[in-house]
């Protein structure tokens, strides 16, 4: 067997947010234009480099011979998540490929916004976690030996504090490194599941925390411009919840009668807001029920813009002081606990 076609049978792990939005970059131009897409995609080849130009090849290739889009994305051995093959088969579906694509585009660009903005509160809380644990573990090893010397020079026993700090000190060798190995596999949890391989799960609590309204908003955005293109109704929600890459929305959009939404009103509250799901129950392919949407779009952008702004304002503060809270504490213990109750045993009659 080739090296070619060893290669090309290779699962490989999926792109992530970043990668597809440099797929996007070269697809949304070409999909706006009547250019074919496999003369378009061979002109933007030697511009990228890495997966995403083994991604653009092997489509490019398939494209060449002849096979639709969506089913050469979905023969990617594995570049090409699921919630993205069900992205461009709904912007194909629906006849506005190059706007679902941007939507999707605009939607990871906040998410990876969203991240950043973690990190980089992170970064300072971290420091100092770091430096009181350091600093934790030298006053256990080169101060309060001298603490216990002061105790069995003048034979006294050791109060309960102290006899916590002797024990974590004897058997320091076994578990310094436990803290460090719970961080950095934290870090590779974060890395793993925060690169966008799982675009239609919450990838942690603080991620859902601050992306629910910007799905809100796109799924609004995306009803409205399925119903501009004449899409039917029950086939607009489906492909909507489609190009969000939401199983569970799918699965509540399954079947095409208006008696499944009723049922499912709770389901979709849950799911979307109780606003959206008012509107999504209630509406019908019509112009008015597309100006409220693209209403509701604007009305949960705003909140999501709101809402980050508080993160980025408050999340550092909360983290800084629950750290450096926890630091202090754990200083204490190690420094000023030993020094009173030194002092109140000295104190005490022999």
């Amino acid at each position: 067997m080739s090296t070619d076609a060893l290669s090309s049978q290779t699962v490989t792990s999926p792109l992530t947010l970043k990668e597809l939005c440099q797929v996007n970059d070269v697809l949304i131009p070409l999909a706006s234009t009547d250019r074919p897409l496999e003369s378009g995609i061979d002109a933007y080849l030697p511009r990228t480099g890495g997966r995403v130009n083994r991604a653009l090849r092997g489509l490019h290739q398939q494209l060449v011979q002849g096979i639709p889009l969506d089913q050469a994305i979905s023969q990617s051995n594995g570049l090409f998540s699921t919630s993205y093959q069900q992205i461009v088969h709904a912007g194909l579906a629906c006849g506005r490929l190059a706007s679902v694509l941007q939507l999707f585009t605009e939607h990871v660009l906040r998410l990876i916004q969203i991240r950043q903005q973690i990190n980089r509160s992170l970064v300072y809380p971290i420091m100092v976690a770091i430096t009181a644990y350091l600093l934790f573990l030298g006053t256990l090893n080169l101060v309060f030996v001298r603490v216990e010397d002061f105790y069995a020079d003048f034979r006294m026993e050791l109060p309960w504090a102290l006899q916590l700090l002797h024990e974590l000190r004897v058997t320091s060798l076994y578990w310094f490194w436990i803290p460090p190995a719970l961080f950095i596999g934290l870090i590779i949890w974060w890395a793993r599941f925060n690169d966008g391989r799982f675009l239609g799960k919450s990838s942690s609590p603080l991620s859902h925390f601050l992306g629910v309204n910007f799905k809100r908003a796109n799924f609004a955005r995306l009803m409205s411009v399925m119903m501009e293109q004449q899409i039917p109704y029950h086939e607009a929600l489906k492909l909507s919840a489609q190009s969000l890459g939401d199983d569970t929305l799918l699965e509540l959009f399954a079947r095409n009668e208006a008696s499944q939404l009723v049922e499912n009103e709770a389901k979709l509250k849950r799911e979307l807001s109780p606003y959206l799901a008012w509107i999504i129950t209630y509406g019908s392919n019509s112009e008015s029920t597309a100006t409220t949407l693209k209403g509701a779009a604007e009305l949960y952008q705003q909140r999501a813009n709101r809402r980050l702004l508080w993160f980025q304002l408050f999340l550092p503060i909360i983290f800084l002081a629950f750290i450096g809270g926890l630091a202090a504490a754990v200083y204490g213990l190690a420094v000023f606990v030993p020094m009173t109750e030194s002092y109140e045993s000295l104190s005490r009659p022999s």
